[in-house]
């Protein structure tokens, strides 16, 4: 199927949200419409995921992975192409500046929410109602879907850096400190390495997230 090179006429928007050092950041991003190289390897590995619009890139083999609102998708350091906005996009992103991975596959990854059908998951722990799935784990990024039932349990980062997008669902993130905060479907939550606290699952909560974990 031939596409369309749209021509980069562009504006973009931007916001970090979090960063911990010169390697791990999280933000947002919105772009209009249109087109343009990327000719220079990528120093960082990206995630993100599409909150609205439309997307592809290409590999300098003219291979396109098209993508739009609901799907997750990884660009590995080290990747170049072409970039094109076929719709205005937003997106959640998380960055990660490392160093080189041997063997690492720079291959675009995308992932569909379909693609995390309850029927493909997998029991989390040793909890039956914490279900998850891993799609890309190259390491040191990890980047998978999780769906958990209500409840409470432990939560502890140790040197993990975590990034968590909320689809559907209510969760309260209770500080080592006391201090809480309810998060619903639509935020955007990052956990910093270090972190310490307690998840309380109010009612069934589905999400895509990912995790960096220095050597």
């Amino acid at each position: 199927m031939a596409h369309t090179r749209i021509r980069s006429t562009r504006r973009t928007w931007g916001n970090t949200l979090f960063a911990s050092d010169a390697s791990f950041s999280c933000g947002s991003w919105v772009c209009t419409q249109g087109g343009w190289d990327s000719p220079n390897h990528k120093k960082t590995t990206e995630w993100f995921v599409v909150l609205s619009g439309a997307r592809a890139v290409t590999d300098p083999d003219g291979t396109r992975h098209d993508f739009r609102a609901g799907d997750v998708v990884v660009l590995s350091k080290g990747w170049y192409g072409r970039w094109d906005i076929t719709e205005q996009i937003h997106n959640v992103w998380i960055n990660d500046a490392h160093d080189d991975l041997p063997g690492a596959s720079t291959t675009p990854v995308v992932a569909s929410l379909a693609s995390f059908a309850p029927h493909m998951l997998e029991r989390a722990g040793t909890s039956p109602e914490r279900l998850a799935r891993t799609f890309l784990d190259n390491g040191r990024t990890r980047a998978g879907f999780s769906s958990c039932a209500p409840g409470s349990f432990p939560g502890g980062k140790g040197k993990t850096a975590e990034c968590v997008h909320i689809i559907c669902g209510t969760v309260f993130l209770t500080n080592e400190d006391g201090s809480a905060r309810r998060n619903c479907a639509g935020d955007t939550v990052v956990l910093a390495d270090g972190w310490t606290g307690r998840w309380d699952v109010v009612e069934r909560t589905d999400a895509v997230w990912a995790s960096v974990t220095p050597p």
